[in-house]
Parts: C-alpha cells; structure tokens; sequence
C-alpha cells in the first residue's frame, strides 16, 4: 500500500472499522496484474462516521448511499471505492429488482455470499495482509472454474454474461454446478428483461479484455444457448475436413476469434475499429447454419457469406450492439470470401466501391481473411 492509502486505513481503524480489499481486485491481484480499481469494505462502523473519515483526505461521493457506497477523489487525484457491508435481497423481475440492506454488523462470510462467482468473493484484511476465503475462491482460480459463490447466484441473470466474459479474460471454463444453475427457468426467464445498455456493457468488455475467445464461445454452448442459439448451433454444423480440418463451425469461430484477439494485440488496433474486427469475426460464418450441405461426396457451403447477414443483424441488435459498428460488421462479414478466386484490377476496384458502402474497407477485410485463414489448425496460419 502507498502512504496515502496505509493513512486511510490507519483512520479508519481508530474509530474502530476493519477495512477489507474485496471483490476483482483481489482476483486480480493473485492473477499477477495490478487492480486499476481499489474497493474497499469496511466493517464495524456506521456510513456518516466513515465518510466523516474520508473527508478528510478529498472529496466523497455519496451517489452510492443507498448501496452504502462512498466514492473518495482523495486530494492526489487516487480514486477507492469504499463500502458497509450489505444484503441483496430479491423482490422483483430483472437485474434491478433487489432491495439493498447495509448493515455494518453483517459478517464478511454473510457478506461474501452475495458476490457472484468465488473468484470474486476473496478479501484480504488491509491491516494484516490476511486472505480471507470463505469459498475457495483462490483454488478455482488456480483450477480456472468458474463457479457460483451460492444459490443466490440464479436471482441476478446478468451474471451468466458476466461469465461468459469472465472466460474469455481468463481462460476459465463453467463448473458444473455453475451448468445446473444456468437451467434455472427463472434465470432463463428473467435474462429477457435485462436491458441492452448492460448486455452491451458486458460484450463490451468481452470484445476489449478478451483473450481467449474459444474457451468463452464453449462457456456460451454450455450457459447460453438458450440466449444465442445461432451461435451454440453452430458446433452441429459440419466442415468438409480438406478444407477445415479442426472441425465444426463453432471451434472454427474461436480459432478465428483467438487469431483476431492477438492480431489486434500486436498490431495495436483498439477501440471502434477492434470491435468491428472482432464482431466480424464471429458472425462471418452464421450463414453455415443453413447454406452447409453435402455435395458430390463434399461439405460445401456455397453463398453462406451472404446467408451470414440476416443471421449477424439479428444477434448485433439482441446485444445492443451500437449502430455505427453495424453495417462495416457487415460489410465484412458478406465479402469475406473476396479473395477465393482469381481477381483483376476491375474485380478490386469494385470490392473497394461495395465495402465503402458499408463504411469499411479492403485493409480490414484483409484482416478478416487472413483470420478465417488461419483458423484452420493444423493448416498454417498467415
């Protein structure tokens, strides 16, 4: 801890408060990388004596009060994030029906309990340094399960998107218990009144933290497919083995996926232009679902570029997708067999002319090929 937060702490303490790290940011501290944000919760004490405590060292924030939440600026510039205990109670449809109960005397296994997967339900006492693990959170990070700290687990559906880019983030596979909950028909049920702005949020983060995409496409046939069947179906669609000899469509999918991630690493493409290559990535081959048959003793998929569209503008609307990643998505996603085929300057010039249509342009769609090329393990890459 730097000096300015070991002095929060240290006042805290003296009006008799026991301060714990809690949440991601302990996760990510046994990941090895560096937590950018700091949360803190803080026990024994009531709100108007812990924010009388922080005002001290900056400006506080009390938006968060009926969480018991206390945002402090302090007067360097660091922002934390400081908390009573609570209990979220269900009482209603969706992923606000909750009531909130703060109660600076609940203890932090009760607390705990509420948080959504084990790896995030891990604290460390900042004045001993003592990890706290009620739930064997740090063996299944060790172990890359992602498992439900309780049962409470089914009242909030945003979780199963979580997840799903949890996985992506951290190359972690569902836990069986975590499969037997996501059958909840009441989960089921109420992840259709999730709004879009928190479904995006989450596919958001999936398309910008993501790294491995394969592992989170298998989390999604498992969790999912009741949400996004068109992509779950994608494993029973068959690929002729000459030309796509790791398998069906979906672990084709990933395999493109994973090389896209890492391009855009290396290559240093980030923001709009990463979520449009990445999108594209995943719906290039949604069309397979229905132009994929059996010809000449082959597995042909003639024209299932095109099919791919009405597929891909269905699911870009169902995740909130913004509109202005939409047609370069598709402009991709149609012209992505271009480059099958001998082609004349007249041939590209008119390639260049349909993509500007879609607000895209040959480099990307360059960039989609040569991924749909190089998923196709063990045939070379590039």
């Amino acid at each position: 801890m730097n000096s300015e937060i070991s002095e929060i702490i240290n006042a805290i303490v003296q009006i008799g408060g026991t301060p714990f790290m809690v949440g991601g940011c302990v996760r990510d501290t046994f990941l090895g990388e560096n937590p950018k944000d700091i949360d803190i919760e803080v026990y024994g004490v009531s709100y108007e004596s812990l924010n009388g405590v922080l005002e001290r060292f900056g400006k506080t924030d009390l938006i968060g009060v009926s969480f018991g939440i206390i945002k402090l600026t302090t007067h360097t510039g660091e922002a934390y994030d400081f908390s009573l205990p609570r209990l979220d109670s269900k009482n209603g449809v969706g992923h606000k029906g909750f009531s909130v109960e703060v109660n600076k005397d609940l203890s932090l296994k009760e607390a705990s309990a509420r948080r959504d997967f084990t790896i995030n339900s891990m604290s460390i006492n900042m004045v001993t340094g003592e990890l706290v693990d009620y739930y064997d959170g740090k063996n299944d990070l060790r172990c890359a399960w992602l498992h439900p700290t309780s049962e409470a687990f089914v009242e909030d559906p945003l979780r199963l998107l979580r997840g799903l880019q949890f996985s992506a983030r951290f190359n972690m596979e569902a836990s069986a218990y975590l499969i037997a909950l996501s059958r909840s028909e009441e989960l089921r049920k109420d992840f259709n009144f999730l709004p879009s702005s928190r479904i995006w949020g989450e596919w958001e983060k999936w398309i910008h933290k993501g790294a491995h995409y394969s592992k989170s496409l298998k989390y999604l046939m498992y969790i999912l497919p009741f949400a996004y069947p068109d992509i779950a179906d994608l494993a029973g669609v068959l690929q002729e083995p000459e030309w796509h000899p790791e398998g069906n469509v979906l672990v084709h999918t990933g395999f493109v996926l994973d090389y896209m991630g890492r391009y855009c690493v290396e290559h240093e493409i980030t923001g709009d232009r990463r979520a449009i290559l990445i999108l594209a990535a995943l719906c290039h081959d949604f069309g397979k679902l229905t132009h994929t048959q059996f010809e000449d003793g082959r597995i042909k998929s003639k024209g299932h570029e095109g099919a791919s569209e009405s597929f891909a503008r269905k699911f870009l609307a169902q995740i909130g997708c913004p509109l202005r990643f939409v047609e370069p998505i598709i402009g991709l996603v149609i012209n992505h067999m271009a480059a099958y085929g001998r082609q004349s300057e007249k041939s590209v010039r008119k390639l260049a002319f349909r993509l500007s249509n879609y607000n895209t342009c040959i480099a990307d769609l360059a960039i989609l090929i040569e991924a749909d090329k190089s998923g196709r393990p063990p045939l070379p890459q590039g």
